[in-house]
Order: structure tokens, then C-alpha cells, then sequence
């Protein structure tokens, strides 16, 4: 098995890092991954946290840590990089969880060379129960949908194709270590999917790779969420427009308009798939508007707070 290096960005996550390099970590050594875990973090609480799981875990001796100056997200994730032994990478966030053999399965794909990048399915930690945990596992059955619809050929537990392009997600995803590096102001995991697409080589889907995530609580944290990768994936598909099929338009998602409707098993769930209309109108209205406002692509991170319960 070829040495992995997993790398996890984590901001203002000193409650919730603990659990996700304990549970990465689990995930490798049941893989017999032979594996390096960088974390990159600006805020010492989250350093500190960090550190101390490693410590308990019996790691340091693998483990890095990398202290993120506040140059956004791009340049702190390319510090990890320059650091990397791994021949691949693993990335992810410090407020998720893997599955425990969710490294298998996402590495399955690199037994083949023509593979490139692979991706993981996330799933919300929250239950249909109240509105929001409605929406977040509505709208990540239809990405997983989506990437089905995508990558058609099944190969071993994956899912790939012939020019099948989609994004990977950047809350699980891999791929070779060969000196991909991340651009300031883009969408990270479009970014280097599009470098990974662009270099001619195949991007898989793993459905069994699962990582567990908090999505927003509340209408405000999701309008954030929502806007900023709207208006960022737009932005990046302006200058890559003539070589991948952009995934994330609002003339893809008309072509899903009757799912959430579909979705619904009860009448509460009906209406709240309904609520689901003018809430993605706005999300898009609001993506359009800031489009007007000056950007600085250097620019912080700005955590989505109530994922990061």
C-alpha cells in the first residue's frame, strides 16, 4: 500500500478535531495504511486539541502540525502539501468523520493509474427530524444522485467513467501526490478537481467511502454556505469554461426541480420541500448580488459556526 498522507484543515474546531483525527486515524490503521497526518490550523485551541488527541492516540510520531498565518484557506492547504511524504493524499475537514473503512474505499480507485482524484459520499450527522436536518439529507441524496447520474461505469465498490467529470467533495476526497496545488479565491475541492480532470486523468466516485457532516442549524449559517460556493464555483467555471461540464449551475439544478418533491415521505416533509424553492431562490439571488461587491482572495477563512457543534 503506497504511503498516504492525510491532511485536515480545521479553524476556531477545538471541540470537534479530536473526534475527526481520531476517527481518520482509526480508518488508516484498518486500511494498513502506511499514513503521515498533517493538521493546519491558525487558532492555538484547535492546535492544542489537536495535539493532544495525537498524543493520546500514540501518533506524534506521525503527525505534523502546520500553524495557518491567515493567508486563506488555499495557502494553508498548500503549506500542507509542500510538507507531504505521502505518494497520496487525503483530504478533509476538522469538523466531519469517516466511516471506519471509508480509506479503503476511497483508495480503492488508485490501484488504477488512469485515476486521479476520488471522493467520498457525505452524509449528515443530523436526522429528518427537524427542518434543517431535513434539507441537509435531501440535498446530499441528490449530490449522490447527481454523481451516479455522472460516473455510470461500476468498478469494484466505485463508481467512475469515460470524461465523467463532477466535482470531488472537499469533505473526503484524494488524490496523487504530484504537485497539484491549490489557487487563492477558488473553490478548493472544484479547483483541484478541475487540475486533476485537466491533466487527463479519471475521477471516481466511492458511495461506500462515507464521511459523516454537520451541515448548518440554521438559515443564516446556510445562506453563507450556499452564497460563497455559488458565486465561487461561478467564478472558477468562467476561466476553466471550455474544459469540464460545470456541475453546480442553476440550470442543473432545475433539471432536479421535481426531487425534493419526490423526496417527501409525510405531509410535514412536503411542505418543507417546498420551503426548499424560495430558500435556493434567495441563496442564488444573494450569490448574484455579491458579485457586485470587492473581492479579496486573500481573505480569511469564515467559518460556518453552527457546523461546528
Amino acid at each position: 500500500m503506497n504511503k498516504t498522507t492525510i491532511i485536515i484543515a480545521g479553524y476556531q474546531e477545538e471541540n470537534v478535531i479530536g473526534r475527526s483525527i481520531k476517527a481518520l486515524v482509526t480508518s488508516a490503521q484498518k486500511a494498513g495504511l502506511d499514513f503521515q497526518i498533517i493538521q493546519v490550523s491558525p487558532d492555538e485551541p484547535t492546535l492544542s486539541a489537536g495535539n493532544q488527541v495525537a498524543t493520546e492516540l500514540g501518533i506524534i510520531g506521525r503527525y505534523k502540525q502546520i500553524v495557518d498565518p491567515l493567508k486563506g484557506k488555499a495557502y494553508a492547504l498548500n503549506q500542507a502539501l509542500e510538507v507531504s511524504t505521502g505518494e497520496l493524499i487525503v483530504m478533509s475537514d476538522g469538523d466531519v468523520f469517516v466511516d471506519q473503512e471509508a480509506l479503503k474505499y476511497l483508495l480503492e480507485p488508485f490501484q488504477d493509474q488512469d485515476v486521479g482524484g476520488a471522493t467520498g459520499r457525505p452524509l449528515p450527522t443530523d436526522t429528518k427530524t427537524t427542518f434543517m436536518g431535513y434539507l441537509a439529507n435531501l440535498l446530499t441524496t441528490v449530490a449522490h444522485v447527481k454523481r451516479t447520474k455522472v460516473f455510470t461505469e461500476s468498478v469494484g465498490s466505485y463508481l467512475m467513467g469515460e470524461n465523467a467529470y463532477f466535482p470531488l467533495s472537499g469533505y473526503l476526497l484524494a488524490f496523487r501526490n504530484n504537485d497539484l496545488r491549490y489557487a487563492p479565491g477558488y473553490i478548493d475541492d472544484t479547483y483541484i478537481s478541475i487540475q486533476i480532470f485537466e491533466k487527463g486523468k479519471k475521477l471516481a466516485y466511492c458511495p461506500k467511502a462515507k464521511v459523516f457532516v454537520t451541515y448548518p442549524k440554521n438559515l443564516t449559517d446556510y445562506f453563507k454556505q450556499r452564497r460563497r460556493n455559488i458565486e465561487g464555483n461561478r467564478e472558477l467555471h468562467k476561466k476553466f469554461s471550455t474544459s469540464v461540464d460545470d456541475q453546480r449551475t442553476l440550470r442543473k439544478e432545475l433539471e432536479f426541480i421535481l426531487f425534493p418533491l419526490m423526496y417527501a415521505q409525510s405531509p410535514k416533509q412536503y411542505i418543507w420541500s417546498l420551503c426548499l424553492y424560495p430558500i435556493r431562490s434567495i441563496a442564488w439571488v444573494l450569490a448574484f448580488a455579491d458579485r457586485f461587491k470587492k473581492k479579496d482572495r486573500d481573505r480569511p477563512w469564515d467559518p460556518v459556526r453552527s457546523t461546528k457543534a
